[in-house]
């Protein structure tokens, strides 16, 4: 089973809100918001689509993996973090490691891992994570021109929906899900997306 996730405009008076959540109790979003923002409670809700949002480029992978190697990489995001309060974000090449970030936020994580290897062909190599997987994320991973995302955890439907259109293969060890073809995979019980 995968999460929803949708993308919405919330309009408060003149302020706009881009926001990713679950598709539920969005009144109840809107009127929180307003109420910490300090704002009126008027507010207008639109959903939009990805392709609305985005206009994608497929993300070009110079590289295949099989799930055994890339399941044997997962050592690298296991810390000894005795708060259990940080994410871990590592880019992996055929190699192993080529650099790891720490942060108790998964998307600055991702970021400083990303800035630690500014400078390498991101074809190659893959994205690996210990958070769940939503469009944030993946949204950074097409950015970078990633073209293979990982985690232990589970993947939003919106972020699955974002990897299909972008080319990027993602793979959940948490949902035994792998959308793409860079990553094969002889393993029962995981399926194809």
């Amino acid at each position: 089973m995968i999460a929803k996730e949708e993308l919405f405009v919330i309009r408060l008076g003149n302020r706009s809100y881009n926001i990713k959540c679950s598709p539920t109790e969005l009144e109840d979003l809107a009127k929180g918001l307003a109420f910490v923002e300090g704002l009126e409670n008027d507010f207008e809700i639109e959903k939009i689509r990805i392709d609305d949002f985005l206009k994608l480029e497929k993300v070009v992978c110079n590289e295949r993996w099989s799930l055994n190697e890339i399941e044997s990489s997962l050592k690298l995001i296991d810390l000894n973090d005795p708060t259990k309060a940080h994410h871990t974000a590592v880019i992996v090449s055929k190699s192993g490691m080529v650099a790891r970030a720490v942060d108790v936020s998964r998307h600055n994580a991702i970021l400083k891992v990303i800035g630690k290897c500014s400078n390498i062909d991101f074809s190659r190599v893959f994205l690996l994570v210990s958070s769940r997987i939503t469009f944030d994320v993946a949204l950074s991973c097409y950015k970078a021109k990633i073209p293979i995302l990982v985690t232990k955890k589970a993947v939003t439907d919106l972020a699955v929906e974002l990897c299909k259109k972008a080319g990027i293969t993602l793979v959940s060890f948490s949902s035994k899900i792998i959308v793409g073809d860079a990553v094969e995979c002889s393993y029962l019980g995981w399926r194809k997306g």
